[in-house]
């Protein structure tokens, strides 16, 4: 039936209820105290009218005015139904990034934003276009974790990418919260375990990094093998230049980023040994142009399959249902006030 399917989004105005409570109160209770004064000739006609259903049933036009407003409290919980689970079957590729954020990738050789922030904004606009294709995040310092599991839901991805913020990295490192440090064979192995057992037959993982390894318990080369046994190809992108590159080194006065020159070592070979061990490719990015058309180059050489994935199909609010029910709950209330359930003062 449709209302086991009904869901409410907001279920936080429902507190809204506990405000009818002394309504309730002052309406049946103290509304019994009150009372007028008719002048009465004949006692029969008293009596009379005392026996009337009317008297009776006076509280009939409060409880319809309840009803009223539980209805628009309702609406303002913003009702759905619920859609039924479905398995669909999608045409894609099942891709992992791996993407370091270290405090190296706050350099600012893609100026005027640093390296994190614009592979950010190209992984961004990349995943964007890529409707059928199932995406997770994997990100990287000292360790490595799943920023966002592998799925179809851009939104939820894009949400928790654009949630990596460099300042806030830089400050934990800095507080001693983090460690930094780039443990490139830790995040491979990460990223290939969470690929090696889905359906697709195209996984890969595209690794973007400025650096060499220099932590983690995982060696490159033993990520890269576990990967190729798991027919996963690891694109390799090294971001960034290499050797004397602007790093913000504090702020002036007026809060604008300081910059000063800072050696950027890169080890490409790494990286490169990494691609061709799992048949792949490897890339470097100097610029944000570089950065997305490595990007669309390695899309273009991969093979499509098909997977199953389940899917909810988002459904509009269902609040007007709610809020025309009341609006004519309201018009009966008024007219029953002044017609049969008129009171004389």
């Amino acid at each position: 039936m449709i209302w086991e399917n009904l869901i409410f989004t907001e279920k936080n105005v429902f507190w809204l209820f506990l405000l009818l409570i002394p309504l309730f109160i002052s309406i049946f209770f103290f509304e019994k105290k009150r009372h007028g004064v008719l002048l009465f000739s004949n006692f029969s006609i008293l009596k009379k009218y005392s026996k009337n259903s009317v008297t009776k049933l006076r509280f009939i036009p409060n409880i319809i005015r309840f009803l009223a407003i539980s209805l628009i409290i309702l609406s303002l919980a913003k009702p759905k139904i619920a859609n039924s689970e479905q398995d669909i079957d999608v045409t894609g590729i099942d891709i992992a990034f791996v993407l370091d954020i270290s405090t190296s990738m706050a350099a600012a050789d893609f100026l005027p934003n640093d390296r994190l922030h614009v592979a950010k904004e190209v992984i961004s606009d990349f995943v964007k276009k890529r409707k059928n294709d199932r995406i997770a995040l994997v990100v990287f310092n000292a360790i490595s974790y799943i920023q966002a599991p592998l799925t179809l839901d851009h939104n939820i991805f894009d949400l928790l990418l654009k949630s990596l913020s460099m300042e806030e990295i830089r400050t934990k490192v800095d507080s001693g919260i983090l460690e930094d440090g780039t443990a490139i064979g830790n995040a491979l192995a990460t990223a290939v375990d969470r690929l090696k057992d889905t359906d697709t037959k195209s996984k890969i993982v595209i690794l973007l990094t400025d650096g060499s390894n220099n932590k983690g318990n995982v060696t490159p080369e033993k990520a890269a093998e576990m990967a190729s046994r798991a027919n996963i190809k690891v694109y390799s992108i090294l971001v960034g230049k290499s050797g004397k590159v602007p790093y913000p080194t504090g702020k002036d006065l007026s809060g604008r980023p300081i910059y000063d020159y800072v050696d950027n070592s890169v080890n490409p070979d790494l990286l490169k040994k990494i691609s061709n061990e799992t048949k792949a490719r490897f890339y470097t990015a100097q610029n944000r142009e570089e950065l997305e058309q490595d990007l669309y180059d390695i899309i273009d050489h991969l093979e499509q399959s098909t997977f199953h994935e389940s899917h909810f199909s988002e459904l509009p609010s269902h609040y007007h249902p709610f809020l025309i029910f009341a609006f004519f709950l309201l018009i009966f209330e008024f007219l029953l006030s002044i017609t049969r359930f008129k009171r004389f003062p």
